[in-house]
């Protein structure tokens, strides 16, 4: 959502604001800041629809599926009930797409600190206390 995205960008350009004038130094944490939101909003949007994109390539494509957006950062797929191999490739297949978007930022010169951080993020959603993990390692 929007108000998502805006509250982000806010939060993150807020902290380096104040960062930065404390330092005396805008440029750096500003460019940082940028940077981050980047890399977070690019990669949580391919990891989205990574999931989309698995369901489908694994002859699955419904009606009802789709991105459903949140309100604050809350973002997630919307998929109807696959086979526990397919389920299990759809599920791991966003964090790990979200995770190679990362390292491609770091290739293009992105802070590889930034775009680890964000990476971790993602490699995170496939342990099993997040929806991600419990699919990939308990079923659907």
């Amino acid at each position: 959502s929007w108000r998502g995205l805006a509250t982000m960008v806010a939060l993150i350009a807020g902290v380096a604001l104040v960062a930065g004038l404390l330092v005396g130094d805008l440029a750096t944490p500003l460019a940082a800041a940028a940077w981050a939101i980047a890399i977070t909003w690019s990669s949580m949007a391919l990891h989205e629809w990574g999931h989309v994109l698995a369901h489908r390539l694994g002859g699955h494509a419904h009606r009802g599926e789709g991105i459903v957006c949140g309100e604050w950062s809350g973002v997630w797929v919307s998929l109807p009930a696959t086979g526990p191999v397919h389920s299990r490739l759809t599920a791991a297949s966003g964090p790990l797409l979200g995770a190679a978007l990362c390292a491609g930022w770091f290739v293009v010169g992105a802070p590889g600190w930034i775009a680890a951080a964000v990476a971790l993020v993602h490699l995170g959603n496939l342990v099993p206390a997040f929806p991600d993990g419990r699919i990939l390692f308990r079923g659907p």
